[in-house]
């Protein structure tokens, strides 16, 4: 007996029609493979007595029964989702190679009778088309609470899933860059790059310090960050203040002078 809290209002409308239906599209999809493999050949029968009269099965029949049958089972299996999560998945894959199977059966068929009119293959290939959307209307339909239907209900959506993973890989990436960042800002402003010489510091002249600055912000630039403000040249340099961090900002900011060639005296060149 069904709980009160779980009762449904069964649509028999629906039911009736999605009845009717699918018995035609069966029926249609029947008639076109059946005789389909008549057409491939396939005219062999099975007698179902002693009798010389008594009935015969064709053993065409078995191209519709094994495609169509399959089609409507694997559906089925699939949708209800009540086996293991490998047989629900291989009952999926089965169901689409068997409607996918009769469909193109049926639209061969369409093609031989229809001596290769393309209005008569896509006519032919409607009533597979139809079995495989009457099964999955159907088990839909009377699917009802149970385990399997709560676990999809509650389970998130494909887009939602996708979309939850884009945002975690975009999450990671922004970590990344950002643990990149705070590297290089700890390598440029205080010093600590490995094999690098000493920092200059405060005690150094202006000039010393602003070629050492000069290589920074190239470097920097490089690779498409901005060269290092006022505070952090204080900090970097300490002791320094704003003062003299603005000064050594506008000397790195100048293009390096020129060595200046050595001249060598003639003394020198007589000691040599």
């Amino acid at each position: 007996m069904t709980p009160a809290g779980t009762a449904r209002h069964r649509d028999w409308p629906t039911y009736i029609g999605l009845g009717i239906l699918g018995v035609v599209a069966v029926a249609w999809s029947f008639t076109a493979l059946s005789d389909l493999a008549r057409i491939l050949g396939i005219k062999a029968e099975i007698p179902l007595g002693d009798r010389w009269d008594s009935p015969r099965l064709p053993v065409a029949w078995g191209l519709p029964i094994t495609l169509d049958v399959l089609a409507i089972i694997a559906t089925r299996m699939w949708l209800q989702g009540r086996a293991s999560e490998d047989a629900v998945r291989y009952a999926r894959r089965t169901a689409w190679a068997a409607i996918i199977a009769s469909v193109g059966g049926n639209a061969y068929h369409g093609w031989l009778t229809g001596h290769g009119r393309v209005d008569v293959v896509i006519v032919s290939a409607v009533p597979a088309v139809a079995v495989g959307v009457v099964v999955h209307a159907a088990v839909l339909s009377s699917r009802g609470p149970g385990a399997a239907g709560e676990k999809r209900a509650a389970g998130p959506g494909r887009i939602v899933r996708w979309r939850s993973a884009v945002v975690a890989w975009w999450e990671m990436r922004k970590a990344e860059r950002k643990a990149a960042d705070d590297r290089r800002a700890d390598a440029g402003e205080t010093g600590r790059t490995p094999g690098r010489p000493p920092v200059p510091t405060g005690a150094d002249s202006n000039d010393v310090i602003a070629a050492d600055l000069r290589r920074l912000n190239a470097a920097r630039r490089s690779e498409g960050l901005d060269p290092l403000g006022r505070d952090a040249v204080a900090k970097r340099y300490a002791p320094m203040g704003s003062t003299r961090a603005d000064t050594v900002r506008d000397l790195a900011a100048r293009p390096e002078p020129p060595a200046r060639p050595r001249i060598v005296h003639n003394d020198e060149e007589a000691a040599g």
